[in-house]
């Protein structure tokens, strides 16, 4: 082969066959948590592919926020995986610091819609999505969300892909063929549409023009919501005259079907990236052999991307992936919101043992995606831990301040008829919120606690807020307390007044 051939071989481009041969994927593997704690089932999950990318000569990388998130399961659980790379997202930053594709505030706009989305109400997966991205498109590989089943025993070895177009997705490809006219017998195969798109294995060469198209999509949605009016009046009273569609897609209490913002709007800037983006890479792509657009999908011919139960090869082995759409939910009753923030991180994995899974990614469908989830009876490791957390923070505030309230009692009836002295403690009880505070006296706070307590421990009979418990919740100091955890309900526990008002 000559010097202007291997040029040729080395780039895309649509005028030639050549530029369809099969290329070896990067024997690399990739996972990302971010959030809390790995679960060690899924810790368990990649330390069987550990095993496995060890003796096959594979790479295999957990991104993490923070480091502790991994230290944390393994220690607890005497996991040790001596071949798993622990690397954290920031890494990343070097690589796009200087890369011409972050010219601009490409840069700037990555990381501020990334880690908007882990901070508030977070939303990991749309986080995730953004690192995914970014990762394949540095380094290449395969990248597999944490609770894909990996079908192993001790004879399992992984072996990259050969690849015609340089990524393979979990996509359902639609495909046809054409025949010249003229005869000859000469044929050739394209991709008519994409199907659904998940976005939870996905594998690529480095600096992959998809993955570049992906975070740019994914980026153009994020800078639509932040500019997009809201599309009702009333949506404007709840948001304010100023509010956006990101306002709308940032809050937990989403509304039922088109107007349930943070799930659309989480898959058009997820999946929806990553379709548009293949959509635009395979337009005009014409091959003579139909197998080599095979290769372009996780799977075989026959492999479709909601059914679960569809064992997938890829890398050698089979893999199941599941859409179970259980990381937007429906409600589980009234007084719970229309999603739950932590859900992405706390869901069950599939185990191989069980056969039973939930899945932390939505499949993407240019049709109309049907909204049937059902919240799993189980709330899960993280989301146990956090709402246990503000539990026993509310009941040492109760603690605190029935002993601060007794203290203020006995000092002011030791000092009773020496008014001066009586007045500086008075004064130094009101500022730290002993007595009287906004209205709100320590009684009517701890019984406002103590109600939010039943509530948040989900007891039979117990009473919803009204308008002086919420208001006294908010209040001073201990709305500072309950603020730190607002995705885990207190507007949906206020009952309405007499003429069907809230207080917020």
């Amino acid at each position: 082969m000559n010097d202007s051939e291997n040029e040729s071989d080395s780039e895309y481009d649509s005028d030639s066959e050549s530029e369809y041969e099969l290329r070896t994927l990067p024997s690399k593997i990739h996972f990302v948590w971010v959030g809390g704690p790995i679960r060690s089932q899924y810790l368990r999950t990649i330390m069987d592919v550990a095993a496995v990318a060890l003796k096959s000569g594979f790479e295999v990388n957990l991104w993490v926020d923070n480091e502790m998130n991994y230290i944390k399961t393994s220690t607890q659980e005497g996991i040790d995986i001596p071949n798993l790379r622990i690397r954290n997202i920031h890494e990343l930053e070097e690589g796009m610091r200087n890369d011409p594709f972050y010219e601009g505030d490409r840069y700037k706009k990555f990381w501020e819609y990334a880690n908007r989305e882990r901070v508030g109400f977070r939303n990991l997966a749309a986080a995730a999505d953004f690192f995914r991205f970014e990762i394949l498109r540095q380094e290449g590989g395969y990248y597999f969300d944490t609770d894909i089943v990996f079908y192993l025993d001790e004879n399992s070895q992984f072996v990259a892909d050969e690849v015609a177009f340089g990524i393979k997705a979990h996509v359902d490809l639609h495909t046809g063929s054409w025949k010249d006219p003229r005869g000859g017998g000469h044929t050739t195969h394209h991709v008519n549409t994409l199907g659904d798109v998940n976005n939870d294995i996905i594998a690529a060469i480095p600096d992959h023009e998809v993955m570049e198209d992906a975070i740019l999509n994914a980026m153009q949605r994020h800078e639509e919501y932040d500019s997009s009016p809201l599309p009702r009046e009333s949506l404007k009273k709840r948001f304010g005259p100023y509010g956006n569609l990101m306002d709308a897609k940032r809050t937990p209490y989403q509304l039922e079907g088109p107007m349930d913002f943070r799930k659309y709007q989480t898959i058009a800037a997820g999946p929806g990236a990553l379709q548009e983006a293949l959509r635009d890479y395979m337009e005009g792509v014409e091959v003579e052999d139909s197998s080599l657009l095979v290769t372009l999908k996780v799977g075989n011919e026959s492999s479709r991307v909601a059914n679960d139960k569809d064992k997938k090869p890829i890398m050698g082995i089979e893999v199941v992936s599941k859409c179970d759409k259980t990381w937007l939910t429906k409600k589980r009753k009234a007084a719970q919101k229309a999603f739950d923030t932590d859900s992405i991180v706390i869901e069950p994995s599939l185990s191989k043992e069980s056969g039973h899974a939930v899945s932390n990614r939505e499949a993407y469908s240019d049709g109309e995606s049907e909204y049937d989830g059902e919240l799993t009876e189980e709330i899960g490791f993280q989301g146990n831990l956090r709402k246990e957390q503000f539990i026993n923070e509310l009941k040492d505030y109760i603690i605190i301040k029935k002993e601060e309230a007794r203290q203020a009692l006995e000092v002011k009836e030791n000092e009773e008829g020496h008014d001066s002295e009586e007045k500086i403690l008075s004064k130094h009880f009101k500022t730290r919120h002993i007595e009287i505070t906004k209205g709100f006296s320590v009684e009517q706070k701890i019984a406002a606690v103590e109600k939010l307590i039943s509530l948040l421990q989900e007891k039979d009979g117990a009473e919803l807020l009204n308008a002086i418990d919420y208001a006294a919740l908010t209040s001073s100091r201990l709305g500072k307390l309950v603020q730190r955890y607002d995705d885990l309900i207190l507007k949906e526990y206020v009952v309405s007044d007499e003429y069907g008002e809230k207080p917020y």
